[in-house]
């Protein structure tokens, strides 16, 4: 039979086990732990918050940036196709400039030549006659056998500068171009007077129209010939010479 054991009056303790204390110890600090990480993930989270709101901000100026650097190029590229426009407009203004001064120049010259001829137009001139005492009389008796019915003065000087290896043209004045190509016309008869066979009668040519003359023939549409006392036709002007020097006006 089972033996019945009395009861003690005094119990004894039952004594609880060291690792429950620490359980609840333990649960203590990792609740404090537990705050310390939540705060520091509150922390970190409001800190992640305000970085990606500066980086949105950052980036809202990037792109404002942007934008604005295409507006900058997008009006430096107009700039620089205004300043080609206008340096296109100059350069055609320069040019336009240039033509229109060469026309006014080519017309001044046109004009000038133009008055020059019509100021020669009715004289003529005498190549040949030595500037001596008597040259100047050798040059009316030549004026008498060309026209012996001129009954008035017939002025005469001296053309360009003094030249001591050659005698200077005597220019003629006469009234009118009748006169004019009679004395050209009589010029036929010079062959027959041995006086005046070293003489050379012509018209008076501006330096332009020496030119043309001395141009030769073929590339002078303008030129037709009559042969007659070695005589040429040149813009209804008769030339009569018994030299090939050309007139050197100064």
């Amino acid at each position: 039979m089972p033996v019945e054991r009395s009861p003690h009056k005094n119990p004894i303790p039952i004594k609880k086990p060291e690792n429950q204390t620490n359980n609840m110890e333990m649960s203590e600090a990792e609740k404090t732990i537990l705050a310390a990480v939540q705060e520091s993930i509150k922390t970190t989270r409001q800190l992640e918050l305000s970085i990606n709101n500066k980086l949105d901000h950052v980036l809202d100026r990037i792109t404002v940036l942007e934008e604005h650097h295409s507006s900058m190029e997008r009006r430096i590229s107009a700039l620089e196709n205004n300043t080609t426009a206008v340096f296109n407009d100059i350069t055609e203004s320069k040019e336009s400039m240039e033509k229109i001064q060469s026309d006014m120049k080519s017309t001044i010259i046109q004009i000038k030549e133009e008055q020059d001829r019509s100021w020669r137009r009715n004289n003529v001139v005498f190549l040949g006659i030595p500037e001596t005492d008597d040259g100047f009389s050798t040059a009316q008796q030549l004026i008498s056998f060309l026209l012996p019915h001129a009954n008035y003065p017939i002025s005469q000087e001296r053309v360009g500068k003094p030249n001591a290896a050659t005698s200077r043209p005597i220019r003629i004045y006469l009234p009118n171009k009748v006169e004019k190509q009679t004395m050209m016309s009589n010029c036929k008869n010079l062959k027959n007077r041995p006086e005046f066979e070293k003489i050379s009668v012509r018209p008076d040519l501006t330096k332009q129209q020496q030119v043309q003359r001395k141009t030769p023939v073929a590339t002078r549409s303008q030129v037709t010939y009559r042969k007659c006392a070695r005589t040429e036709h040149i813009d209804d002007q008769i030339l009569t010479n018994t030299s090939s020097n050309i007139m050197d006006e100064q």
